[in-house]
């Protein structure tokens, strides 16, 4: 764990008394540029929820989503910038996901067709 991280889930630990691990530590975006983007919408509160890929679980089990579990999410100079708690879990084949699904994504990716078009590439 670098240091940044570790300070990060102490100042977390001093905010909220109580809080213990673990903890999974995971980058979103496949750029700076989405990872800043979903950062700011996740801050916010606009964004609120998100979507992974089965086979990345194989490589990071920790990635696994669980009610309950924490998530520091890292822009890409490896900066802690979010720590969440995951609530209940779905799990959705891609061809099944609906509005409702994606209703906690950002604004301009709540519609279906427009979630999938970002997504698929």
């Amino acid at each position: 764990m670098s240091a940044a991280i570790d300070a990060f889930w102490r100042a977390a630990q001093a905010a909220h008394p109580g809080l213990v691990g673990p903890f999974a530590v995971k980058r979103i975006g496949t750029s700076a540029e989405i990872c800043e983007r979903l950062l700011a919408l996740i801050l916010s509160g606009q964004k609120t929820g998100t979507f992974t890929l089965p086979w990345l679980h194989g490589r990071h089990p920790d990635w696994i989503p669980r009610t309950g579990g924490l998530m520091i999410y890292i822009d890409f100079s490896d900066t802690p910038r979010a720590l969440i708690r995951q609530k209940t879990p779905e799990f959705v084949r891609y061809d099944q996901i609906d509005a409702s699904h994606v209703a906690c994504e950002g604004p301009g990716a709540r519609d279906p067709k427009v979630w999938r078009d970002i997504h698929w590439p």
